[in-house]
């Protein structure tokens, strides 16, 4: 059975000194695909996107009409947030991407990562 899916707009933030933010809802996970800002007056600007608590993307605007884009795969699991900070400025900020439902069988939480050194690792072979 095929993931429901949906095409979402998850952040769409304005102005200057302004925090957004979305939740994920429970049983679903958010993939953010986009993050694009805009510059539009003022003389500096930085808007800042943090997914589940982790910076995804900074921008630092220093002139009028400017505008960045980056494309990105980041999944923020249920409850956790996507955030839009912008600060100082007048910048505007859309974040997007897709929101599936968990499957039947899925659970809200994210999976666990071990991250540990490998140091007993085995030596590449030498090429022939």
């Amino acid at each position: 059975m095929p993931w429901p899916v949906y095409s979402e707009t998850f952040v769409r933030a304005l102005g200057q000194d302004t925090t957004t933010i979305y939740t994920v809802p429970s049983g679903h996970r958010a993939v953010v695909k986009s993050v694009s800002s805009v510059q539009l007056s003022g003389a500096l600007a930085t808007v800042e996107v943090v997914v589940a608590n982790v910076y995804l993307a900074y921008a630092v605007f220093q002139a009028v009409g400017q505008v960045q884009a980056v494309s990105t795969m980041t999944v923020a699991y249920a409850g956790q947030q996507i955030k839009v900070i912008i600060r100082a400025g007048n910048a505007h900020s859309q974040v997007s991407g897709y929101l599936f439902k968990n499957p039947p069988t899925g659970s809200d939480d994210p999976p666990d990562v071990e991250r540990r050194r490998n140091i007993d690792a085995e030596p590449l072979p030498a090429a022939e």
